[in-house]
């Protein structure tokens, strides 16, 4: 497994769950670096005031 956000996986209804949206993950295999690229979700996107506190030193 991939992903730095999955919280569980579901017996019932073989699904991993996201402890970002707290839904069942839309990946099979859930990939956090897929997931920031798609939707701009879970611990590997980037948002736009993390790239302005990058450029301050």
């Amino acid at each position: 497994m991939a992903c730095k956000s999955v919280s569980h996986f579901d017996d019932e209804e073989n699904r991993y769950y996201c402890q970002v949206t707290g839904d069942s993950c839309v990946y099979m295999f859930p990939d956090s670096a897929r997931c920031a690229r798609d939707y701009n979700e879970g611990l590997d996107a980037v948002h736009e005031d993390d790239e302005e506190g990058s450029d301050k030193a």
